[in-house]
């Protein structure tokens, strides 16, 4: 038997509904009545700062261009913009342009390319650091020094120490069918490829030596055993120098070339990504995977110029110069074998006489010699006669390998730069 449901009585919940509305006014009542008095204390308190900072507002007009209004913003607001302002500019000052990698960095007032970053320059970063510890008034210059002086002497001993253990030997393409002629073509194309595709320097400097490194050791396993088939045909060096640049790229890069840019726009799908890989295997056996192992001519100019120029006016000429001077060498047979520490020398020694001969002053001095004898440790007799050939190098580079023009197009606009720049 079902009992009957008693009828529900929706009075209680109308009353229960009304008291629960009721004390939801109570509260909006009140903090309304909060807020109110919240704004006029605060209108009251801006009131005053504004009428204590009017010396303030003088003097922010007369800094120019600021946004001072006091009408609908506190006093120091104006003073805040004003200040970030200035850090616009300062960081627009510090932008720059720099080739390492293909990431591209510029200037704020350009629009930026694919992979385009701003940076800035280690001496910013030093000057950072070194400010927290109230260190703001010496140069920056002195900063850095005090930073490397105590490293920088082991560094460069160790990496003479490298360059001793991996010697490339003068007959490097005595058992290939590879001439000096066709290696000096690959090194001009290589120069064209990694600056078409924003490589660093060091990239370029990397992949010649991995190079000649492969070259110099299958020779060597040809003089061990003649029966072997270890020797270059013509047709391998365009493989061997587009693998050569792709290992470099991914050892130094920070956005590294990829397989498909490497097959697709650098091998024209004339060499498969399998074939890649089966060369990339053979050099990183030949050089017994020591892809970084001997030192460049871009390392050691790094830490000359570092030493001997490092509060010099023209030290970035000198850096650009000897940094041409170096690829310039890579490119003759006679000379790409000699020491990376005795060329970077050379080719500092001769930026310095072509600086001095543009610029039309005293620039060369015995103390910059000394300097740069005593940090290289190479002797001075040596130094001047490496010198002579890359100077007779570089006054008749298109007698020598005629036909090759990629490096002087690509360099000779941007030291012309630096000499306008000057005058």
């Amino acid at each position: 038997m079902i009992k009957s449901l008693k009828k529900r009585d929706s009075s209680h919940d109308v009353k229960l509904l009304q008291s629960r509305f009721q004390k939801l006014k109570v509260i909006d009542a009140t903090n309304q009545q909060k807020h109110k008095n919240h704004q006029e204390i605060s209108q009251i308190r801006g009131d005053s700062q504004i009428e204590n900072l009017q010396p303030n507002k003088q003097h922010l007009k007369s800094q120019g261009n600021s946004r001072y209004n006091p009408s609908n913003r506190g006093s120091n607001c104006g003073s805040i913009e004003h200040q970030t302002i200035d850090v616009k500019r300062h960081s627009i000052g510090r932008g720059r342009i720099t080739t390492h990698s293909r990431m591209v960095s510029q200037d704020f007032s350009k629009k930026s390319t694919k992979h385009s970053t701003i940076t800035t320059s280690s001496a910013d970063k030093n000057r950072g650091s070194i400010a927290s510890f109230g260190a703001r008034s010496r140069p920056n210059s002195q900063k850095r020094s005090i930073l490397c002086q105590d490293y920088i002497e082991v560094v460069s001993s160790h990496l003479k120490k490298t360059e001793r253990k991996h010697k490339i030997s003068h007959q490097h393409l005595k058992n290939h069918k590879i001439t000096g002629v066709y290696r000096a073509k690959m090194v001009d194309w290589m120069v064209e490829v990694l600056t078409a595709f924003k490589c660093s320097d060091q990239t370029f400097f990397l992949a010649t030596n991995i190079m000649d490194r492969y070259f110099n050791r299958l020779n060597e396993l040809c003089e061990i055993d003649s029966l072997s088939n270890h020797s270059i045909e013509l047709p391998e060096l365009h493989i061997t120098g587009v693998v050569c640049m792709f290992m470099a790229s991914k050892f130094e890069d920070i956005f590294p070339l990829l397989m498909k840019t490497v097959v697709k726009k650098i091998g024209h799908d004339k060499i498969t990504d399998e074939q890649i890989r089966t060369k990339e295997q053979d050099i990183f056996k030949a050089i017994d995977f020591n892809l970084g192992a001997m030192p460049t001519i871009h390392e050691f100019l790094n830490t000359y110029i570092h030493q001997v120029f490092e509060e010099h006016e023209e030290k970035d000429f000198i850096s650009k110069m000897s940094v041409y001077l170096g690829k310039m060498c890579l490119h003759h047979e006679k000379l790409c074998y000699k020491k990376s520490s005795q060329l970077a020398s050379s080719c500092i020694y001769v930026a310095l006489k072509i600086c001095e001969q543009m610029r039309k002053k005293t620039i060369f001095t015995t103390q910059i010699l000394a300097d740069l004898l005593s940090t290289s440790g190479v002797e001075e007799e040596k130094l001047i006669r490496l010198s002579k050939k890359v100077l007779y190098l570089a006054q008749n580079f298109e007698k020598e390998l005629p036909g090759l023009f990629n490096l002087r197009e690509i360099y000779i606009p941007q030291l012309n730069q630096f000499v306008q720049a000057k005058e």
